[in-house]
């Protein structure tokens, strides 16, 4: 489980609102021979990012924290958000080549197909991020820290 440490924003039910304290999970990121992924974050992103995690131990506002984020669930979530867009563009675009008629321009029709796979799988995402499929691997709360 990779971990890192936070602070409690706000509370919204049984999730927290937390912010990164900016402490790189694995620890060399200012160091000689880290990958300083942290500096470069921070030049895109000057503000900080909140994030909503479960709160299995009750913390409240203003707690330093410790979030895990379960082995595994980056990739997935990558795979969900870059990988199905992905094969329904394709998918577009092989319908888009399936329908045009003979007479036409094929490359018309298949960014129409691209057009129209965009917004499905964005909604398709969005239905699947609001019914929780992925709920169960949620970043959680695993200790208060000091």
């Amino acid at each position: 489980m990779i971990e890192a440490q936070a602070t409690v924003l706000r509370l919204d039910a049984d999730v927290a609102i937390v912010a990164n304290d900016g402490d790189p999970a694995c620890g060399r990121c200012v160091g000689a021979g880290g990958c300083e992924a942290l500096t470069f974050s921070r030049l895109l992103c000057v503000t900080p990012r909140e994030y909503r995690v479960a709160n299995p131990i009750g913390a409240l506002p203003g707690d330093k924290v410790t979030v895990g984020v379960p082995d595994g669930l980056i990739t997935r979530s990558a795979a969900v958000v870059y990988l199905v867009p992905l094969l329904l563009v394709l998918v577009g675009v092989l319908i888009g080549q399936v329908v045009a008629p003979a007479d036409a321009s094929i490359g018309i029709y298949a960014m129409v197909g691209v057009l129209t796979a965009l917004p499905i799988s964005g909604v398709w995402i969005t239905m699947v991020n609001r019914r929780g499929v992925y709920s169960h691997a949620w970043p959680v709360i695993l200790r208060g820290s000091e």
